[in-house]
């Protein structure tokens, strides 16, 4: 459970995100704000060179921590689950900011980016930035690994259109 100091810290960085999103003239929708831990949480959604993307942006008041998480990249099939691990490994190793993640349960892999904020506010150049990478990884990856799942290559040829 989040403190009464993390629970003001987290509405102060809110508040902030969301001028940011105005200024900016970014779309999203509020999912949250807040619930009972503190938290927030909003969806917004941008459009990739190939593929539409789709982003949570959230504020974990007990942890301090300003996350970004895409939604579903893809769906994948038990049989697909070891392939589409290691190539969740080649692409973590291509990138130096966030994680793919694959989960085994639900078969699915998402993009997650975090940022602490314990006692500060992050400048909007930095919210600004984070937005930049985590559209330009997740874009740079999606159509690729959409293809793999669905059988249009292999995964010697995912690792070659990834330059791994």
């Amino acid at each position: 459970m989040a403190t009464e100091a993390g629970k003001a810290g987290a509405a102060e960085l809110w508040n902030q995100l969301l001028a940011f999103f105005e200024n900016a003239s970014i779309k999203y929708e509020s999912i949250y704000a807040p619930n009972e831990e503190g938290d927030y949480l909003l969806r917004t959604r941008f459009r990739g060179d190939d593929l539409p993307m789709e982003f949570l942006i959230g504020i974990d008041a007990n942890r301090q921590v300003l996350f970004l998480k895409s939604l579903e990249l893809v769906k994948v099939s038990e049989d697909k689950l070891p392939t589409v691990a290691m190539a969740v490994c080649a692409m973590n190793d291509k990138i130096f900011d966030g994680s793919y993640a694959l989960s085994l349960k639900r078969g699915t892999v998402m993009f997650t980016y975090t940022i602490p904020f314990a006692g500060s506010l992050i400048h909007e150049s930095v919210l600004m930035q984070m937005m930049a990478i985590c559209n330009q990884t997740v874009d740079a990856f999606n159509d690729k690994l959409f293809a793999l799942v669905n059988g249009m290559v292999d995964l010697d040829g995912f690792l070659k259109m990834i330059n791994y």
